[in-house]
């Protein structure tokens, strides 16, 4: 029977405004715009069933997914975001001007073999890749939601998309950005994706 699954990024947080990388190591709430945003974001699911509730424990996805849905909220460190190592707290122009040879495989390829403390993409994927497998395999025909960051929801999008990885960049998640996937069993190539998907202008060919 199908697993719905419904993806939800965090609200605005003062690193996400100020376009700073946090990664994993920074842990700071939501700003008044990201408390109104998951506000706002709680009537879209006014009448809806919802089963169970997962989110990342940091800060920002929990007080995320409590403004939502109350404290039924259980934390999974499987939903984390990456760690970044010595990216963390810097912004995307402060790396592209000082440390170009880190971004560039980076932008191409979501490598971060070359910075130090990052967390190594294929280890970033499986982590994120098992554990909504093992979701899967334990709420058969429920209705999920799981609260996370842009970097594991853009991830599993991809690979829900079948996306090759150098596209993953494409994918627009906004804070308290929605969407819903319908699993027709317990791996992730059986979803398929029931909200509009916003994509850069870079092309899929």
């Amino acid at each position: 029977m199908p697993v719905i699954v419904y993806f939800i990024r965090h609200g605005e947080t003062k690193p996400n405004h100020n376009h700073t990388y946090q990664g994993c190591r920074i842990d700071e709430g939501l700003t008044e715009k990201g408390i109104l945003q998951a506000i706002q974001t709680r009537q879209e699911f006014d009448g809806k069933q919802i089963d169970v509730v997962y989110s990342s424990p940091l800060k920002r996805s929990m007080e995320t997914a409590e403004t939502i849905f109350g404290e039924k909220v259980i934390r999974n460190e499987g939903f984390i975001e990456r760690d970044l190592g010595e990216w963390t707290g810097k912004t995307k122009e402060y790396i592209k001007e000082h440390l170009p040879e880190q971004f560039a495989p980076y932008k191409a390829m979501r490598s971060m073999s070359q910075v130090k403390g990052a967390e190594p993409y294929e280890q970033f994927e499986s982590r994120l890749v098992k554990e909504l497998e093992h979701l899967l395999s334990i709420h058969n025909n429920k209705v999920v939601v799981i609260v996370s960051h842009g970097g594991p929801i853009k991830l599993l999008l991809a690979k829900i998309q079948g996306f090759p990885r150098q596209y993953i960049g494409t994918i627009q998640t906004e804070n308290t950005f929605v969407v819903k996937v319908k699993f027709s069993g317990t791996t992730v190539d059986t979803g398929e994706i029931q909200s509009e998907i916003p994509l850069k202008k870079k092309a899929l060919g």
